[in-house]
């Protein structure tokens, strides 16, 4: 039970991080109108939401198998 919490968490906190960094960076790179599209903003987040939570479990998953992590 802990854990899905603990993913559902992960999912939230992913979804917030990638609205933040595409609402901060879609006037700049998409232009103007891409920043008052939220259709557009809402994909571009979910979809780089995804990837960040995907991310997150890989690097979490690879850490308890007892292998070495890069940064020790």
């Amino acid at each position: 039970m802990l854990t899905v919490i603990r993913r559902v968490g992960i999912a939230i906190g992913s979804l917030v991080i990638a609205y933040l960094a595409v609402s901060l960076v879609a006037g700049v790179f998409l232009g103007r109108s891409a920043q008052e599209n939220p259709t557009l903003i809402a994909f571009l987040a979910v979809v780089l939401g995804g990837l960040i939570y995907v991310d997150i479990i890989r690097r979490e998953h690879r850490g308890s198998s007892g292998g070495t992590s890069p940064l020790a």
